[in-house]
């Protein structure tokens, strides 16, 4: 409305114009009113069509107006639309941001979890194989154990502190035998051998093959395990509680005899040997070596040299304490000896002899043949060297004084 008025002045503006310039065109005399009536009337129409043109323009202009106004609504309406849905997919893509960030974060503690859990498995299945040997072992030494005196069915019928006891009291036939050791009046079935230089000897160690395991723990080794047989060639240890109740009754000998794989047979023999209590580590103590008269196989548990610097003092064994698989009081600073070897003794760093190490058929055997590349055989260092097996071993214990008291 407010254009059209101003048209509408603008067209009675230029009709006033129209009649000053008629005026000032006419020198004697102005029109008179019927004149200007007529003027006036003439214009009106044009005046009309101007207006009529007018209205037109502006109804045009007014429907361009809105629909311009109509489209700077839809595209705002629109740009309100993309805005709201920038707006969610900025949100939705910083939630999967966050999700991806919290994904990483998880993953990375389940990274750790997975390393510290493949170290626990690692560390378990150390530990399990450690228990696979100590039950496999436990499971050895039930079954010889129970076999003691299923499969000996020779024990004389005399009983004595000892074999030489045995042999004053009677009975002088070589054979299985029950023998009573410390205070207690426990019976253990012994090999007693009433033939060999006399008799007398109370047999507590003899290894022939491998049906016996002897790589035990420190309790097999304490009490005992084995098979004694009645003609002294079966697989037993006497029990290093047993060895020491006996050797701490009175000074002891001890004789060890060895074989080899073409039938040739030693001795060695010590004038003082005994084993120490269990809170000493069933200490060694053993000297007096004299040789056997048909071949010198030298003093192994004085130490020997094998060719390496201070062989002597690393495998010494006297005055060492003993060692098992899980009680490592030897001097090998990287390993432990007992396990290496295939058997409880008394270990230095490693050893010139070991009698309970494996049996290797034939005799000489390699690194490849054991487990942890170490020699683990039977040995008796200054006979045979390193990596020979023995055939045969036995350690075989009696009183110093039992000549002097035996009976004729």
């Amino acid at each position: 409305m407010t254009l059209w008025k101003g048209t509408l002045l603008i067209v009675m503006f230029l009709g006033a114009l129209r009649i000053a310039k008629t005026c000032q065109n006419t020198v004697m005399s102005c029109p008179s009113t019927c004149a200007v009536a007529s003027d006036l009337e003439r214009d009106e129409e044009l005046i009309n069509r101007q207006m009529m043109q007018l209205t037109q323009n502006m109804s045009t202009l007014c429907q361009r107006i809105k629909r311009i106004q109509m489209k700077r609504e839809e595209k705002q309406q629109r740009h309100r639309q993309r805005n709201m849905e920038l707006t969610n997919l900025i949100s939705r893509q910083q939630a999967t941001v966050d999700l991806l960030t919290e994904s990483r974060n998880r993953l990375g503690d389940r990274s750790r979890e997975v390393t510290e859990g493949t170290n626990d498995i690692r560390r378990l299945a150390d530990e399990n194989r450690v228990l696979e040997d100590r039950i496999q072992q436990k499971v050895v030494s039930a079954r010889s154990a129970c076999s003691v005196t299923m499969e000996t069915t020779c024990p004389g019928t005399i009983v004595g502190r000892d074999c030489a006891e045995i042999y004053n009291f009677g009975g002088r036939t070589s054979g299985a035998y029950l023998i009573t050791t410390g205070s207690t009046d426990v019976l253990r079935l012994v090999y007693c051998d009433q033939d060999t230089d006399g008799g007398g000897w109370t047999q507590i160690h003899s290894h022939a093959t491998n049906d016996v395991e002897f790589n035990r723990d420190w309790q097999s080794y304490k009490s005992g395990f084995g098979q004694v047989s009645c003609n002294g060639d079966g697989n037993y240890w006497l029990g290093n509680e047993n060895i020491h109740s006996v050797t701490s009754q009175t000074h002891q000998h001890m004789r060890v005899d060895v074989e080899d794989w073409n039938g040739a047979s030693r001795f060695a023999l010590y004038t003082h040997f005994g084993v120490g209590s269990e809170s000493t580590d069933y200490t060694l103590t053993v000297s007096g070596y004299q040789g056997d008269e048909s071949g010198d196989i030298g003093d192994a548990f004085a130490g020997h040299n094998f060719g390496i610097s201070d062989d002597v003092l690393i495998t010494k064994h006297k005055g060492m304490p003993f060692s098992t698989y899980d009680r490592d009081n030897d001097k090998y600073m990287t390993g432990n000896c007992a396990r290496h070897g295939s058997g409880g003794w008394w270990y230095n760093s490693c050893s010139a002899v070991n009698l309970n190490g494996k049996v290797y058929e034939g005799g000489y055997y390699q690194k490849s043949d054991t487990i942890y590349g170490y020699d683990n055989a039977m040995i008796w260092g200054p006979w045979k060297g390193l990596w020979y097996s023995l055939k045969k071993t036995s350690m075989k214990i009696r009183p110093a004084s039992f000549h002097s008291t035996v009976q004729t």
